[in-house]
Order: structure tokens, then sequence, then C-alpha cells
């Protein structure tokens, strides 16, 4: 994995925005919030996001693990996130994430982000998308760790483009929900 984020950090230009998405199994225990790689090998959110401050430009992280909370909310003696990047984490440290992130994020780029109805999607508003939809899926449970970690630090605007919306929006109907 080192070697994919050092990649990045050669490649990354200024006027760039770095989207990663990390879905798999994690979790967050005393060494901080960590998810697994292949060959029972883990990788934690320090390495990333030491990886992730040498970049030239804003970042974005989305963290669809259990405890990738963890990573978003650091106690004292962990490693805060870089201020060129903003994060959304599945859950709470200590909670199971379900694909709620996923699908939440994906309605988000596919336009029902679009608040202001200008036909693109800006990272603010789909920040601002996911704990609403978050609401949705969980109305029947309490606690606060059951909503997206959302952080954006000043360094990184709210105002960049994500992804451009055509067409219509169709929602899908499941054992009804």
């Amino acid at each position: 994995m080192s070697e994919q984020l050092s990649q990045l950090q050669k490649l990354a230009r200024a006027d760039d925005l770095a989207i990663i998405y990390w879905g798999t199994h994690g979790g967050t225990n005393k060494k901080g919030w960590g998810a697994n790689l292949p060959g029972n090998q883990v990788i934690y959110g320090t390495e990333i996001k030491q990886a992730l401050s040498a970049l030239p430009c804003p970042a974005s992280v989305l963290i669809s693990t259990c405890g990738s909370g963890g990573d978003v909310r650091t106690r004292p003696g962990e490693v805060d996130l870089p201020t060129n990047v903003a994060a959304a984490a599945a859950c709470g440290r200590r909670r199971s994430a379900s694909n709620a992130l996923d699908i939440t994020m994906l309605e988000a780029l596919s336009g029902f982000a679009d608040f202001n109805a200008d036909r693109q999607v800006t990272l603010g508003e789909a920040m601002q998308y996911l704990p609403r939809r978050y609401q949705e899926f969980f109305r029947d449970e309490s606690g606060d760790d059951l909503v997206p970690i959302i952080h954006r630090p000043e360094g990184v605007s709210a105002d960049v483009p994500l992804t451009k919306v055509e067409g219509n929006h169709v929602a899908a109907v499941v054992d009804g929900s």
C-alpha cells in the first residue's frame, strides 16, 4: 500500500482533488484505526494520513469500515487528519459499519446532493447530504455514533466539484423500504 500512496504523491498536482475510498474490514484499537490488507497485514490510518499530508492538493477520504470514526475523531496522542484532508467515516470508533456510507455517497454523487440545482455536486453538498440520509437509514436506532463522522478543514474548499448531474433520479423500493 505504501507504494500506491507514494505513486499518488508523485502524480498529484496542486489543482487536483485526490479521492480515496477505503472499504474493507477494519477497526480501532490501541494503535488507532486500521484496515485489513491482503496477507493478514494491517494498514493504520497514521500511515495514510502521513502520505496524504505530503500531497500538493486537497484530498477526500471515505472510510467504510467498522470503527472508522477512530481515524477521523482522534484522541490525544493520535495523529490528526492533515489540514488538506476532508473525511467521511461510516461509523463511530466502536460501531460496526453497514454499507450506508457507500449507498449515501453514491446517491449524493448521482445528484441527490445537488441542493442548489446547478447540475453539479460539490464536496460540501455531498458532506451535507450524508448525515441527512443516515437519519433515514437508522431512524429506529439512537446514538450519535450512528451518523457518519465528517470532517472538512478550512483548507479544503466545500465548493470543489465532484460530479456533474445528468438526467433524472430513480428510486428503488425493496421489501417496503
